[in-house]
């Protein structure tokens, strides 16, 4: 899986996986951010996960419980997954910059807004 096919796999697949694992974990959806690159030399997918969820945690306990979800959800993809490869971070590292923030290479995934029967 190399360029435009692994963004779309990212864009269409991975993120909004991750996105139902923010929501199913009760995350209001700003105190979280799904970014993505592609690299095509070496078919992978890059995916960054941000949560302050994820400030008081251990880094490594977090990613697996994300991959364990990544892994459950996308057991019908078994190329993309072989393709992730998955990084999470607590959003005060994030915004400390350095070497913990999120590189201008990365895409950020912006959810469509969700629509509701009720009116306002």
């Amino acid at each position: 899986m190399v360029g435009e096919t692994a963004l779309t796999a990212a864009r269409f697949l991975v993120a909004p996986t991750l996105d139902r694992f923010g929501h199913a974990r009760g995350w209001d959806p700003s105190s979280y951010s799904i970014h993505y690159r592609a690299n095509p030399d070496v078919g992978r997918i890059h995916v960054l996960l941000v949560a302050d969820a994820f400030d008081d945690q251990d880094e490594y306990q977090a990613a697996n419980e994300v991959w364990d979800y990544l892994q459950r959800e996308l057991r019908e993809e078994p190329e993309i997954l072989k393709s992730i490869n998955l990084d999470v971070r607590g959003g005060k590292k994030v915004d400390e910059g350095g070497l913990y923030a999120v590189a201008p290479s990365y895409h950020k995934y912006w959810r469509l807004p969700q629509f509701s029967s009720e009116k306002h």
